[in-house]
């Protein structure tokens, strides 16, 4: 957070137990460790709960801020800090996106990795005889 102080268009706020950072008028940050599985730990309290829910403002859409969850991903079984993280999410459990942020061995460069989030999609057998991608299913 130090490393914020003094930036243009930051503000930090560092009270414990909460420690967020807004940049610009729009994003609103919470420092949080990330699980592998892009849980964020934090105690369920209503304003935690508050502050992950997204779209506070319908009346004003243009006042509207992005709430953002930034921190690393913590390896429980090898108790080890991993890469920096960001994530958006619609409320505690619903991740919107996540990204990790890792630097280059080397070279100075940050590389942004997106994390896939979600569900995957069905495949749905329409036709009836349990064919995929037009191929019928050779071992009925």
């Amino acid at each position: 957070m130090q490393h914020l102080e003094g930036a243009v268009d930051v503000t930090v706020v560092d009270r414990e137990p909460t420690r967020v950072f807004r940049v610009g008028t729009k994003y609103l940050l919470r420092v949080k460790r990330h699980g592998l599985d892009d849980t964020v730990s934090t105690y369920p309290t209503q304003t935690a709960l508050q502050f992950f829910m997204q779209g506070q403002q319908p009346l004003f859409p243009e006042l509207d801020e992005v709430r953002l969850a930034a921190g690393y991903v913590w390896d429980p079984d090898t108790r080890s800090i991993g890469d920096a993280v960001i994530s958006m999410r619609d409320g505690l459990d619903n991740v919107v996106w996540s990204v990790v942020i890792a630097q280059e061995p080397g070279t100075g460069s940050v590389a942004i990795r997106p994390t896939p989030t979600g569900p995957t999609l069905p495949i749905i057998d329409v036709r009836g005889d349990g064919a995929t991608n037009g191929q019928a299913d050779e071992t009925r």
